[in-house]
């Protein structure tokens, strides 16, 4: 046996990974499972075991956290969890003893059936499991959209005047809430469910806390909080700005529960893109509004020649019909979602302010230097999505409060 095959499962064992006992809260375990070194020596090991189809090393790991910390991960309330809490018994306990043989050089072929077998029945189990959590997320997202709508229609009824600061603030902060938690709704995939008031309970319910803390071990994010999918929604006749904290909170879980989603996607053998190309088509949407006006949006003939060229250069490099044909005939290349990558932080490029192109540029060349070196595409595309997004909302609120500027200076 090779060294580094015993140094990586001696780093599993040191980390309490590989260990019954390790005194660490369900956070702290979460961290390790997250460091990039437990997860190469995983896949190390399992790429040692050689099974064949391969078993990917964050859903092993995610077999680990649900039985090291069953009350924090799930409500054991249902046959489904429950079910999926032995099979987890059985994927980790029987890839504790092929470690332990591989150390003793002793022979460890003899389980490899009953660790594919108990990885398989897990990984099945789990694809449910998630499903049903991501409707009951669906849910709570359709509640608290709902609920900001009335909370904004309700500050309007009690602050009649449309030019109030106050009201403005608000306005635009409930808003922006909307449009954000609408689009992870809507990307997290079908199942968003009632929005009524008895939808609401039993999503509140029957959610689980820490399925997004299992996903994060998987995606490599940091948990978020519970409370905004487990517990009470604000009264939308609060006080002004009463709900907005928690709607904030709902935001942020939909978000990451969203890139956990989309890791899980590119993890799948084989993988699945139809996320990527989601993005591909909102992010092409969102560089054609940056450049269009509101008066070239409601007339097209104002548009000028070099703004025209400029979107149909989007249009025919982001061509995710096109993308989307080749995928439908096994004919696509992942390569091809980095290189249209490259000339969407290209265009970012011409459009953020100066002040960011030195942030940019090298965050352009990381992206290239990872490809370099093969990096996982399910570790580079979510990442890299994030990050546009965050500068695409940077580049639209800057031209936001531009365009107030100007419409307050003309006014005057």
């Amino acid at each position: 046996m090779a060294d580094p095959l015993r140094d990586n499962i001696d780093l599993l064992r040191c980390q309490g990974v590989i260990s019954e006992e390790n005194g660490l809260t369900m956070d702290q375990f979460q961290e390790i499972l997250m460091d990039r070194r437990v997860l190469g020596s995983t896949r190390a090991i399992l790429k040692y075991i050689g099974l064949r189809p391969p078993i990917h090393e964050r859903y092993i790991l995610s077999a680990f956290m649900i039985v090291k910390y069953p009350q924090e991960c799930l409500s054991l309330i249902s046959e489904l969890e429950e079910d999926m809490l032995r099979k987890g018994r059985r994927v980790m306990h029987t890839f504790e003893i092929i470690c332990n043989k591989i150390l003793r050089n002793s022979e460890h072929q003899p389980f490899l059936p009953n660790l594919e077998t108990a990885y398989g029945e897990f990984h099945t189990i789990y694809q449910r499991w998630r499903e049903v959590d991501t409707q009951r997320l669906n849910q709570v997202l359709s509640a608290s959209y709902q609920q900001i709508v009335e909370t904004n229609e309700y500050i309007n009824s009690i602050i009649p005047d449309p030019t109030s600061e106050d009201r403005i603030q608000y306005n635009v902060g409930a808003t922006r809430l909307q449009r954000q938690i609408g689009r992870y709704r809507g990307m997290l995939g079908p199942g968003g469910g009632s929005s009524g008031g008895r939808g609401r309970s039993r999503a509140r319910e029957n959610s689980t806390p820490g399925s997004r803390a299992i996903s994060g071990a998987i995606s490599g994010e940091a948990s978020p909080g519970s409370r905004a999918i487990s517990g009470e929604a604000s009264s939308p006749k609060g006080a002004m700005g009463e709900g907005l904290p928690h709607m904030a909170d709902v935001r942020v879980i939909a978000e990451r529960a969203f890139w956990d989603i989309l890791r899980e996607d590119l993890c799948a053998e084989p993988p699945s893109y139809q996320r990527v190309f989601r993005l591909l088509e909102e992010t092409r949407e969102r560089l054609i509004g940056i450049l269009l006006t509101p008066e070239m949006k409601a007339d097209y003939t104002k548009i000028t020649p070099r703004r025209c060229a400029l979107i149909n250069d989007i249009n025919e490099t982001i061509d995710v019909t096109f993308i989307q044909q080749q995928s439908d005939h096994d004919a696509f290349d992942p390569q091809q979602v980095v290189n249209i990558i490259l000339f969407i932080i290209g265009k970012i490029q011409q459009l953020q302010s100066p002040d960011q192109d030195t942030a940019t540029e090298l965050w352009k060349q990381s992206i290239i230097e990872l490809v370099k070196v093969d990096a996982k595409y399910s570790d580079v595309i979510p990442d890299v999505f994030k990050i546009v997004n965050q500068k695409l909302d940077l580049i639209e609120e800057q031209l936001r409060l531009l365009r107030e500027r100007v419409e307050g200076a003309s006014s005057q």
